[in-house]
């Protein structure tokens, strides 16, 4: 049940109900935001409360809700037991709501006075946002506290800071589900934390991947699980290694398999599977909580497996290879879901699935991303913008409004330099937004959101982590 503690300031008490929210929703087995939509409208047809995904995207991320659409987010919630089976929503005023509602009125009293943004374009409502934040607040805990803007016109981010990683290139980027750990795994086979808010290095290294005869270490992924309690990293010695996040300290013995490279690992939505494809072409599953593997290693690929994505509904499991194909997979079964799908004769180096389900984004060694759609197995478009580059590194934001892709490398430019910077893509229109964003030295190889949607993180063999906060059209 969630806690009755409703004592301390406006974004504590967000972070608390954020905390609880998404604990309630890996209960009910991580659903997307499509089919709480749909679950919520069927259910409650006859009490005028909407849940579009920008709307739960928004609530589930850390935004401030009506009371109606938080109770009526959480009734939803609350019809999935554990077996993902459908049971009846709460009443409106049934006790087991007293709590969501303490909340709901806590958050509303401590909020500070609204403001309205300026300028918006004709016929778009203008959007509340939070005051700015007093002197002295960092400018990530401040817009730690705003809701995710969505005003009709491109989000835009701005620079906010620069991470080194000891002279170590950076390999794979992972935000924690709470927004406040920021891990990267980095080429001396260590996984390096920061206090995603303040920007502070967390001295406690993850260590533990050892070095492989005639390869040098290193951590080429690295993923929280949903409940925030582990982060998994994958090295070139063939093991993925998982650490507690409280303690830093590691959990269970260390995933091995055969001398390989662990070359992308995903966590599935209700953080029941844990996925790594490697160099051998291979797809391993592990139960993260216990560390054994479940079954043999499943094969399809006839080379390295560099990119691995769980749809947000946990029904699909993507792979794409260096073979050129993306195979579907039914991660419950084991078994592909139809034939391999073939890409341009280029290797699939980055994917990841859109958080409302409908895109599956594939980055590939000709430097374009192609567009798929997971339900009907259909390409529907290729952005082609990174000319010179491998796209090495994608995400979605948490509202699946803004795809970002890098550009890793690749042939100089007239002007002098390789592509080195990170796009920004409206995925309705499949047009670029804003500008480009720059000052990497050297390819880009990593990027990640932070769940909240406010921090944009990317990563590079230049040996930092800069970090881009996301700022309303009209700043």
């Amino acid at each position: 049940m969630a806690s009755s503690d409703t004592t301390g300031s406006y974004a504590e008490l967000l972070r608390e109900q954020t905390r609880e929210l998404t604990a309630l929703r890996v209960r009910a087995g991580n659903p997307s935001l499509r089919d709480i939509e749909k679950r919520a409208r069927r259910l409650f047809t006859g009490e005028k409360t909407s849940l579009p995904p920008a709307t739960l995207s928004g609530i589930l991320n850390g935004g401030y809700a009506g009371r109606d659409k938080l109770l009526c987010l959480v009734r939803t919630l609350m019809t999935w037991d554990r077996a993902r089976s459908t049971c009846a929503p709460p009443a409106y005023g049934d006790p087991v709501l007293d709590v969501w509602h303490d909340r709901w009125e806590a958050i509303t009293k401590a909020r500070p006075p609204r403001q309205r943004t300026h300028g918006a374009p004709a016929g778009v409502p203008a959007v509340e946002v939070e005051p700015p934040a007093p002197p002295g607040v960092p400018l990530q805990a401040a817009s730690e506290q705003a809701p995710v803007l969505s005003v009709g016109g491109p989000d835009r981010f701005g620079e906010v800071g620069i991470l080194t990683t000891a002279q170590n290139p950076v390999a794979a980027l992972a935000v924690s589900p709470d927004n406040t750990l920021l891990a990267a795994g980095c080429g001396d086979g260590r996984v390096r934390l920061w206090n995603a808010v303040t920007r502070q290095r967390i001295h406690k290294t993850l260590t533990g991947h050892k070095n492989r005869p005639g390869y040098g270490p290193g951590v080429y992924s690295v993923a929280f699980s949903p409940d925030g309690t582990l982060v998994a990293g994958g090295g070139t010695d063939g093991a993925v290694l998982l650490w507690n996040t409280a303690t830093r300290r590691p959990h269970g013995q260390p995933l091995e398999g055969p001398p390989c490279d662990i070359l992308s690992i995903a966590f599935s939505p209700d953080g029941s599977l844990l996925a790594a494809g490697d160099s051998k072409g291979r797809l391993r599953l592990w139960n993260p909580v216990t560390c054994q593997p479940i079954g043999k290693p499943l094969s399809g690929h006839r080379d390295s497996v560099a990119a691995v994505a769980f749809s947000p509904d946990g029904a699909l499991l993507a792979t794409g290879g260096y073979d050129c194909t993306l195979q579907l997979w039914n991660p419950a079964t084991r078994r592909p879901r139809g034939q391999p799908l073939r890409t341009r004769p280029f290797a699939i180096r980055c994917m990841g699935f859109s958080p409302d389900g409908s895109l599956l984004a594939v980055g590939t060694g000709y430097g374009a991303v192609e567009l798929w759609d997971p339900a009907t197995r259909r390409l529907l478009d290729t952005l082609t913008s990174h000319k010179s580059a491998a796209v090495e590194a994608l995400a979605f934001s948490p509202d699946s409004a803004i795809l970002a892709t890098a550009g890793y490398g690749g042939i100089p430019l007239p002007s002098g330099g390789s592509d080195n910077r990170l796009r920004l893509w409206n995925t309705t229109t499949h047009r670029r937004v804003g500008r480009s964003l720059t000052g990497h030295t050297a390819g880009i190889s990593a990027v990640a959101f932070s769940p909240d949607g406010n921090l944009l993180a990317t990563g590079s063999r230049d040996c930092t982590v800069r970090l881009h906060s996301r700022t309303s059209p009209s700043s």
